[in-house]
């Protein structure tokens, strides 16, 4: 099939708006003038109780914070793990990072001071590669721990929940297709969940081929579209750094931090390509630097404080 791959800038609003780097290099350049985060398209509203270790990141403008721009997994007191390119970059200029946590728990509007926390620390994987996407996670310290269940993330012994064939559940904030169809979207109040179906790695790389995307162990791909379970479901954009959950008989773990997706805005429509999967950032494959820079100093992340 044919595709068209270009970099893409994408836009976030608070009291003013904040020019910011999207999280893929795999997008489509918005059209018509849109300032739109695309994300989960053709979710479902998650369960108020469901992923209560989910966060989101903002940036404070003045008194207000913007609109949710990349999304996160609470595990430890003080350490979240996002997408490497959600924090790489911009955060010099943007500097007062702020996280919600507890966003699969209540709606975004329903926030307080106890449920938000300003960032202190922000380190990248130190292998992180922009151009091909492999290594992207990073993990964000907290100015205070805060009191809320943990999300686990995999390890090597969990392989068997990233087969092809597993049926994970990708979570995110934002736009989303409230009719099930590519020309219709909404600003999502509530977390949006979609249950993906994981790919092999050969068929993923047959999809992603004239991309700079590179596909190897490090990454899980996951789609759902014709011909796999039903019409499409798939991350985009705005989803970069949330996780990608395998409820696994109620013992729930984190298998892929969202990395890379296809969408497009174009004539005032919301339009994905739902055959080409997600990229997911293999969480067992980089559990071992997020443990052990989210448990030690500073100087066990293996790169300098962007923060």
């Amino acid at each position: 099939m044919g595709k068209r791959w270009m970099q893409t800038t994408g836009w976030l609003r608070g009291a003013a708006a904040i020019s910011i780097a999207l999280a893929t290099s795999a997008c489509e350049a918005p059209e018509d003038g849109d300032e739109l985060e695309p994300r989960i398209w053709n979710g479902q509203n998650a369960s108020l109780n469901e992923y209560p270790y989910m966060a989101s990141l903002h940036l404070r403008d003045g008194q207000d914070l913007s609109r949710a721009f990349c999304g996160g997994a609470l595990i430890r007191g003080r350490w979240i793990v996002t997408a490497a390119h959600c924090v790489n970059g911009y955060l010099d200029n943007h500097s007062d990072l702020q996280l919600r946590i507890g966003v699969g728990r209540i709606n975004q509007d329903n926030y307080t001071v106890a449920n938000t926390r300003r960032a202190v620390g922000a380190w990248i994987h130190p292998n992180y590669n922009a151009v091909n996407g492999l290594n992207d996670v990073a993990v964000i310290k907290l100015g205070a721990a805060i009191n809320k269940p943990k999300g686990k993330l995999a390890t090597v012994a969990d392989d068997g929940l990233e087969a092809q064939g597993e049926l994970p559940w990708a979570l995110g904030f934002g736009l989303y297709s409230p009719d099930g169809e590519n020309v219709a979207y909404s600003t999502a109040q509530r977390l949006q969940e979609s249950r993906l179906k994981i790919t092999s790695k050969a068929g993923c790389q047959h999809q992603w081929e004239g991309s700079s995307t590179v596909i190897n162990n490090r990454v899980v791909c996951a789609r759902r579209g014709p011909g796999n379970l039903d019409n499409g479901h798939v991350s985009c954009a705005g989803d970069s750094g949330s996780p990608l959950v395998h409820k696994n008989g109620g013992d729930p773990k984190i298998v892929g931090i969202t990395s890379r997706g296809i969408c497009r805005v174009q004539n005032g429509g919301l339009v994905v390509d739902p055959t080409v999967p997600t990229t997911f950032t293999r969480a067992s494959k980089v559990r071992p630097w997020v443990m052990n820079c989210s448990g030690g100093g500073q100087g066990d992340c293996g790169g300098p404080n962007l923060l």
